[in-house]
């Protein structure tokens, strides 16, 4: 049975909940409210309140289309909030900060597949998950339109909130400010790759996990203005979009789903379709001269899941998207593919990966190549900057409640969090005491990275050697297994 436990911080007096051994607080707001005038403007600290504010259920996630992805839940203004679990208010725990994914479209830190409770348990560790702005509230560059006096990359302005808050109150639940970890996955990877090259936050965390993520999920900003230049023209005049109410804003952001655009910097061109919204250049925050996240200094945990891509293939809705119709796939679908990913080594690479795949079926050669086009080309190329300093894996777990879905994205989540008996859990990871042997190895070295700075056991660095650590049924180091697909990138001038 929950015990009632309160503790007073700067802004006032919050009760929380003890539940075998560890202290939740739910739903703490590090900002004010997203009403409309502050929807494109950077957050303000929270105000302090009276009297005391119970931090029992779950706050409202951030305005979202699809509030059913993964258990979203109620969608509300006031969404700017972070959920802590700690294993104790006095000593000075290793601190992690999560940051959800979704695509910068959807999510939220109160999806029951992040509850942080056994990670903090097990690894005696301090667990924050954090809400931030979505979609192009979060991540439109509006500054063509003076008259909104609008900021840029709100979404990451958030997270600098939020770290700050971190640094300045974590301690009264039991965490150390000068050991925090900050990690993600899918976009919530991404925006911790972001953060890497963001100045204002080079203080605020000390390590970083990025999980299916990579530093070039970023906009110039002349794509980033495209794709919001888009999205203005649903609303008949600058009022009226500065006046909308979040439905009649998200109604109007559709427009952009269907938009390809060219992420990052490499040339030739990586397309990026499906997710309109993401970290840019901003002359402030992403200055061109501070996109330095593969320089950084500080430990880096990374990596990927064998197969990312088939769950956006066969069962899009499990990721907010549209059912997939049955459908053959043939080799018309496979070069359409590879045409708008990287349409000008199209022909190249369509050739590599079929001689890579000689045999195999026309879908395995489509989950390759845009699981490594998306995911592990990028992170590979960060993990290979960073070197001694950076530690990478693979997930080869295959989805139990859908084993055509292999290693999918996001199937490493219950195993990180140790949330094997949620629904979602089950569906990931399944039952077998296999499941349970591998999340305690990953919170393991989750864990020792956070106290330490490097993870447990004998996983060495990625270095020169390039080993990579294997999490499946058996997990083992493997050398350099990304080497083929690496040069395949490489001598396409694709790195």
């Amino acid at each position: 049975m929950p015990t009632p436990v309160q503790v007073e911080i700067a802004t006032g007096r919050i009760e929380g909940q003890w539940r075998d051994g560890v202290a939740r607080f739910l739903a703490l707001p590090y900002a004010e409210p997203l009403c409309p005038e502050r929807r494109l403007r950077a957050p303000l600290p929270r105000q302090a309140w009276s009297g005391v504010r119970a931090a029992h259920a779950p706050g409202h996630a951030v305005p979202q289309e699809h509030a059913g992805f993964l258990g979203v839940g109620e969608c509300g203004e006031d969404c700017l909030h972070l959920n802590i679990w700690s294993p104790g208010l006095q000593g000075q725990h290793a601190v992690m900060v999560w940051v959800h994914g979704g695509g910068f479209l959807n999510g939220s830190n109160a999806q029951a597949i992040y509850d942080g409770e056994q990670l903090a348990r097990a690894q005696n560790v301090v667990v924050v998950s954090v809400n931030y702005r979505l979609g192009l509230a979060g991540f439109g560059d509006w500054r063509a339109y003076p008259e909104l006096a609008a900021d840029t990359n709100c979404g990451l302005r958030d997270l600098i909130l939020a770290l700050q808050w971190v640094q300045t109150q974590i301690a009264v639940f039991g965490g150390d400010p000068q050991r925090v970890t900050l990690f993600g996955e899918s976009a919530g990877g991404m925006a911790v790759a972001s953060l890497l090259s963001v100045e204002v936050a080079r203080s605020l965390f000390q390590r970083a996990i990025v999980q299916s993520g990579s530093a070039d999920h970023i906009y110039l900003p002349q794509y980033a203005q495209q794709v919001t230049a888009r999205m203005r023209e649903q609303m008949p005049d600058l009022q009226s979009l500065a006046a909308a109410s979040w439905p009649q804003w998200l109604r109007a952001q559709r427009s952009t789903l269907r938009m390809l655009m060219p992420r990052g910097r490499a040339k030739p061109q990586i397309m990026q379709y499906g997710m309109p919204a993401l970290p840019y250049i901003d002359d402030d925050l992403l200055s061109p001269s501070l996109w330095t996240a593969a320089r950084d200094t500080r430990p880096l945990l990374l990596g990927v899941t064998r197969d990312e891509w088939s769950i956006f293939l066969h069962h899009p809705e499990l990721m907010g998207g549209k059912k997939a119709e049955p459908k053959v796939l043939d080799e018309a679908d496979f070069a359409r593919l590879v045409q708008r990913g990287v349409p000008a080594r199209a022909a190249a690479l369509s050739a590599a990966y079929s001689d890579l795949l000689a045999g195999e079926s026309v879908e395995a050669r489509m989950i390759m190549f845009e699981t490594d086009r998306i995911f592990t080309m990028s992170s590979l190329k960060l993990a290979e900057a960073a070197a001694d300093r950076s530690w990478f894996y693979r997930m080869d777990w295959i989805c139990a409640g859908l084993r055509q879905l292999g290693a999918c994205h996001i199937v490493d989540l219950p195993f990180v969090f140790a949330n094997l008996d949620t629904p979602w859990g089950q569906f990931f990871a399944g039952s077998r005491a296999s499941a349970a042997a591998l999340s305690r190895l990953m919170q393991d070295h989750w864990g020792h990275f956070a106290r330490e700075g490097c993870p447990g056991g004998s996983w060495p660095a990625y270095g020169s050697s390039a080993q990579v650590q294997v999490f499946s049924e058996n997990p083992h180091l493997e050398s350099d297994p990304y080497r083929q697909r690496r040069e395949i990138w490489q001598s396409q001038g694709v790195w």
